[in-house]
């Protein structure tokens, strides 16, 4: 530099020039889901020029064309520190669905770095209070088999949906609104003949409530005359299956849902869907020699 009287001076600062071809690293990926909405985020590092930002893509061998994630949402860039959530929405004939979020850092010299991965469940449910909260006599169609995300009261891990609602008339004798679960069916090797001479722990009184027709048949009165009935009584016991009922949760619970049931819920099912012209009920006839028996009759 030099000023009006002609004086100079000169300053020598240093440079460094440094080449970063160290590409950074992830050190992990981090994914969880709360439902339909999923969460991830990464760390990493990098000793040179430093981290830039992440970049993310979204795969799934379930939903292959990624319809349950929005457009705009199935690659992208984060920063370190940044949580990235997504509302997914059901795809298939399926109430879970497995994304694999993979993850890259690039650094600021535009060094990419090897990936990681994590997978990440989003789930299509409602929790207990929620189904008491949401489904009632009118629109419980619409929630015949959704999934109770927060019932497994055997720590079995199978899913329990929803079945039926009772409607004003209190058909099944739990009083309007109550709402019945039924879990998915599973192998089971149970055989029913070992039950053969069980006698019921509270003297055939839910398994009166629950078989209306049965019940009030003048065919059987409500009383067991069958070796069938017998099985069927040790189905409808509660006694028999307390694993299965959560205090303060559940009223109770039995080994499998009535036929009037399963009727009532797959008429409501249909009709919901618009299919009038579905109609099928039961009845009980006498085959003689003391046998009587379910039969289903469609309309």
């Amino acid at each position: 530099a030099q000023d009006s009287n002609g004086k100079s001076n000169t300053k020598t600062i240093p440079v460094t020039i440094r080449i970063d071809n160290i590409p950074p690293v992830v050190d992990s990926v981090t994914a969880e889901a709360d439902r339909l909405k999923i969460r991830f985020s990464a760390t990493g590092h990098d000793n040179e020029s430093g981290l830039k930002h992440f970049k993310y893509t979204i795969t799934s061998t379930q939903d292959t064309i990624l319809e349950g994630i929005p457009e705009d949402k199935r690659t992208g860039t984060f920063t370190l520190g940044q949580t990235v959530e997504i509302v997914t929405t059901p795809t298939g004939d399926r109430d879970e669905t497995t994304y694999t979020i993979t993850a890259t850092a690039t650094d600021n010299a535009d060094n990419v770095s090897t990936n990681k991965t994590a997978d990440v469940t989003a789930i299509d449910g409602i929790t207990v209070a929620e189904a008491k909260q949401l489904v009632n006599e009118e629109n419980y169609p619409h929630y015949i088999g959704t999934r109770i995300i927060d019932y497994n009261p055997d720590n079995s891990g199978i899913v329990w949906r929803v079945f039926y609602c009772e409607d004003s008339n209190n058909y099944f004798g739990d009083g309007e609104g109550t709402i019945y679960l039924k879990r998915d069916i599973v192998s089971n090797d149970t055989c029913l003949s070992v039950h053969q001479e069980h006698s019921s722990s509270d003297e055939l009184k839910i398994m009166r409530q629950l078989n209306p027709m049965w019940r009030d048949s003048p065919l059987t009165l409500g009383n067991i005359t069958t070796l069938s009935g017998k099985l069927v009584s040790w189905l409808c016991d509660p006694n028999e299956w307390k694993e299965l009922n959560v205090e303060g949760v559940t009223k109770y619970a039995v080994g499998a849902a009535p036929i009037e049931m399963w009727l009532r819920a797959y008429s409501n099912w249909v009709s919901h869907r618009g299919q009038t012209d579905v109609s099928i009920t039961c009845a009980i006839e006498d085959r003689g020699n003391g046998r009587n028996c379910w039969i289903l009759l469609a309309a």
